[in-house]
Formats: structure tokens, sequence, C-alpha cells
């Protein structure tokens, strides 16, 4: 900056010398100013002038750097992507940008953008003026999702965010005024509905998967089937309540062991998880927690997933199959049993007809031979073995009768201890001194429905048999015990035997003979099948026994081992 021009000062103090002094009167001596005082005050002056300068100099930058600043603002208040602006204090825009004229007035016809409170709808009005009460005593504050009415059909929600503003006018008071800013939430609310709905879909499933996993696991659970899970490692994860039954072991006992301890088979078709999905494996062995060994059905599934690899194992348990396969194998043999002495009767009933036509005209000739020989005749003695060997074959005939009969007898209410009194009378007679009867009635048996003369028959049948076992196993000394008690068979011996529910007297005739084994088990009820030597035994006293407690609706039980004799029990329905 170039100094200031101050010689003025100086040719003011020296007046030029080429001028004519007038002549004056002499005046009074004054003091003249000294010439550093002035020097001094130019120097001050240069000061001041260089500070105004530089006070100047900051103030043009200050002023440019605003003109900048609001160039700037109002730039950026502009462009924004928001709907801004200006609002008095009495609800006037004072400025607005182009965004918010897009946002509050799309069209020309569209109410224009003079005030803000007239778009708020009704609703959201206390929100907004709360708002702007916060914003004049705090500085700023916000309220969220204001519903903005742009047109009948137009409506715009959004955030509204409001900062105070403090304007100055030379003395005059302060002038406030409120930015404000809407940040359209539009796109955001619809995502937000978006997010909510795809959360509700979301907790759907996810409850969905949650009943599902209930139902699967109440299925499992009541599942009739032993269920067993494995890992990848072999171990246990689920083992449900059939399981634990038929395993006789505990869930929380289970869980975590290896397979091998209940199905040590079972584990080596876990190698088949890389050949197929699923397996029957068939009948296997298993073992329960106390090393028990029974026999089940097994079929395993193999699934893949991202954990790993898991195995279930369902296991049957066979032990009621197998007994029911065995007890109707059993049913099959009566049947067979039933059916074949059943045709033998009916064959062996019509040659005992025929055979007992024979028979009488043997016998009536031999009575007309024996009449018409004289006494002492060597022929009358062999007439009366012919007599006697007709009557035996009579006999014989009348016993295949009683086995062949099939229609009813002529039952009536029979007391079974009289009819064993009257039997043991008969016994006793032939009974040989060596062989000791017994005799144990229950006292006041119920009567039963039957035929006196063939319980009689089936009871001498027993007690022959009983006799001839004895006398069979070389020892001439025995006992024979006869039982009669009132009973209610079990349903097992009802269905092995054919016996209807209700009570039975049973007839037991057990002996201290030798006893059977299985195979003679298996026999002793077809005709003419028997142990004794030729010419001993006909074969037909148990076959009758067994036909007479078919006729009766009874049932008759044998119990024999060898060396320990054998136990017939006879069972008849008491009367009702």
């Amino acid at each position: 900056m170039s100094q200031p021009d101050l010689s003025f000062l100086l040719k003011a103090e020296q007046p030029s010398a080429a001028a004519p002094e007038p002549e004056q009167p002499t005046p009074a001596v004054t003091a003249e100013p000294p010439e550093g005082s002035v020097s001094a005050l130019i120097a001050e002056l240069r000061a001041y002038q260089a500070e105004l300068e530089s006070q100047n100099k900051v103030l043009r930058y200050s002023q440019t750097v605003a003109e900048s600043a609001s160039e700037r603002f109002e730039t950026l208040f502009a462009s924004v992507p928001l709907a801004l602006m200006v609002v008095d204090e009495y609800d006037m825009v004072v400025q607005a940008n182009s965004m918010a004229h897009r946002s509050f007035q799309p069209t020309e016809r569209d109410r224009p953008l003079t005030a803000l409170m007239p778009f708020v709808s009704d609703t959201d009005a206390p929100r907004v003026q709360e708002a702007f009460a916060q914003a004049r005593a705090q500085g700023h504050s916000e309220v969220t999702e204001v519903v903005f009415t742009i047109a009948p059909n137009i409506r715009i929600t959004g955030d509204l965010h409001i900062a105070r503003i403090e304007g100055h006018q030379g003395d005059g008071p302060v002038q406030l005024q409120f930015l404000c800013a809407v940040i359209d939430q539009g796109p955001l609310l619809a995502e937000r509905h978006a997010l909510q709905q795809s959360a509700q879909a979301l907790q759907q499933r996810n409850e969905q998967l949650h009943a599902s996993e209930k139902r699967l696991e109440a299925v499992i659970n009541s599942a009739l089937d032993a269920i067993i899970c494995v890992d990848q490692n072999g171990l246990i994860t689920v083992f449900n309540p059939t399981a634990a039954a038929l395993f006789q072991c505990s869930a929380q006992d289970a869980l975590g062991s290896p397979l091998e301890r209940f199905l040590p088979a079972a584990a080596q078709a876990l190698a088949f998880a890389q050949l197929t999905t699923q397996a029957m494996l068939g009948e296997m062995t298993a073992c329960t927690a106390s090393a028990k060994e029974l026999a089940v059905e097994v079929g395993v599934s193999f699934e893949r997933h991202a954990e790993g690899e898991t195995t279930t194992v369902f296991a049957r348990d066979l032990t009621g199959r197998k007994k029911a396969e065995a007890h109707r194998s059993e049913l099959e043999a009566q049947l067979r049993e039933s059916h074949k002495m059943q045709a033998v009767g009916t064959m062996a009933g019509g040659i005992a007809h025929d055979f007992n036509n024979i028979l009488g005209a043997i016998l009536g000739n031999v009575e007309l031979a024996k009449a018409d020989c004289a006494p002492g005749s060597p022929v009358l003695e062999s007439l009366l073995e012919i007599d006697k060997a007709g009557r035996r074959a009579r006999d014989l005939v009348r016993q295949i009768l009683t086995f062949s009969r099939n229609e009813p007898p002529q039952r009536t209410a029979v007391s079974l201890a009289e009819v064993v009194h009257d039997t043991e009378r008969l016994l006793r007679v032939t009974l040989p001194p060596a062989i000791e009867l017994h005799m144990q009635l229950q006292p006041g048996l119920p009567p039963v429905l039957a035929d006196a003369t063939q319980v009689e028959q089936a009871v001498l049948n027993l007690c022959t048999n009983a006799v001839h076992a004895i006398q069979g196993q070389g020892s001439e000394r025995g006992s024979i015990l006869v039982e009669a008690a009132l009973v209610h068979p079990d349903q097992r011996l009802s269905e092995r035997l054919g016996l209807a529910p209700g009570d039975y007297v049973a007839l037991t005739v057990h002996d201290s003979g030798p006893g059977m084994d299985t195979a003679t088990l298996e026999r002793i009820f077809e005709p003419f099948f028997t142990t004794k030597p030729v010419g001993q035994g006909t074969g037909l006293g148990l076959a009758v026994v067994h036909g007479v407690m078919r006729t009766h609706e009874g049932g008759i039980d044998v119990q024999s081992v060898p060396g320990q004799g054998s136990r017939f029990t006879l069972y008849f329905p008491c009367l009702l």
C-alpha cells in the first residue's frame, strides 16, 4: 500500500522564503510546537490507517465467505432430495425448495404451498403443533409418520424434522423461523410392511414347523413300533416310549448309548446308508437292558442333511406274533386231529354196525347150538369159548359205536360225585391189590349236564389205562388218584382246549406210571393207537374218552412227563 502524502502539513509550518515579509508590528513571543510531536502524530495516523485497511480486508473476506456460504446453502437447499421449507412462526412458508414444491404441489391445479398446517391431517395436527412448540423451546424436534393430504386421493406419509432459526434485522426484535424437512416414508413404509409380512410369514412357518414337530413327536411317542434315531456317530438321539418298554430301558438312560447296546446285528446295516435310503432287515435278535434276548423285526431309514446323517431304526416285537403263530399251529393240529378222528370214527361206525349184525347172528347160533348139546359134551366147551369171544367182540363194537356216535347224547343233570362213587365200586372189585385207589372230591360240586353212562365209561377207561401203565413199568405197586373240583379255566387254557367261558367241574385221574414222551402224547387220541403188546389193547379207550368229552361240549387235557406219571383232566361245563 502507498504511503499517504502528508507534506502539506510541513508546508503549512514553513512559509516560502521568496515571499516578502510584511511590515507588521512585532508580536508577542509565542511557543511553537516541537517538530517531533507532529511526526509522532503522523506515524499514529498511518498506523491507524493500516489497521483500518486490515479490518476492511478481513471484513471483505468475511463478506465473501458469507456470500459463498449463502450460495452453498441456497444450492444445497435447492438440490437436496428432501422436501425442505422455511416456515415462520405464523405457519407461513417463507421459502421452499423444488422438492417441496413437487411433493406438496404436483400440479398447478393443486393447493399452493403457502402454509404447512393445512396439509397436515386432522389426526396428526396436534402432534405437529406440539413438535413446533418443542422446537421453539429446545431448538429442534421431530414427529414420525405424519400424514400430509396433498389431494383427495394423494397422501404422503413422512417424518417431519423441525429446527429453529433466529433472524436479526438491525435493532429490531428477533424473528423466529423454522427449517422443516419432510422425509417421505412411503417407500420405507412399503418396505417395512413387506418386512412385517415377511416376518409374519416367517412366524407362521415357524409355528407350522413347531406344530409339525409336535405332531411328529406325538406320532413317534404313540407309535406301536420302537423308533430309535441314531446320529452319524452311531449314538442314540431319539428313543420313543415303545422302545423304552420293549428294551426295558428309560429314554434318559438310552440317549447317547450306541445302537449295538440294544440291536447288535442292526449296527452292521448302517453300511447300507451309502446305497439306499431305506432297507428291511427282517427278523433279528435284540437285547434288553437286562441282557434278555427277544425277537424283533427291524427296518431302517437313512436321511442326509446339513449336519450329517441320521439313521432311524424301526423295531417291532415279534414275541406276540410268535406266540400267536405257535397257538395257531396248535389249533390247526387240533383241527386236523379232530377231522382225522371224525373220519376214522365215521368209518369205524359203519364197520361196527355191519360187524354188530354179524356178531348177532354168531351169538344167536351159538345159543341155539348150546341148547342142542347134551350136558358134558366136549362141543359145549368150544361153544362157550365162541360165546365168550363173541361177547368180547360185542363190547368192542359198543366202544366203537360210542366213539363214532356223532349225535348228541341224552344228557340230564348229573352229579359227578355220584358217578365217580359208582365207578369206584366197580374199580375196587377188579383193581389189583398192589395198586391203591384214592378219591379226593370237593364237597358241594354243582351238577353237570351229562350222560351218566358215558361219563362212567370215560372214567373207567382212564382208570383202566392207569392200571395198565403201572403194571407195564415192571413194578406191581402204584397208586391212582381221582380228583374232582370246581375250576374256572384261564383264557389260554380255554383257547387251547376250545372251552367256552364259564365254570367247569374238573375231573382228574393221576397215576404213578412211567409217563409218556412227546411222540406218544401226539397220538394218544388216535383210534386203534396203543403202546400195549399185540392182543392186550384195542387202542380205543382214550379215543372213546375224547369222543365223550366232545359230545359233552367239554375238553380233555393231558400232562405227562417220562418217569413222573400221567395226568388226565376232564372239563365238564357246569349246569347253569
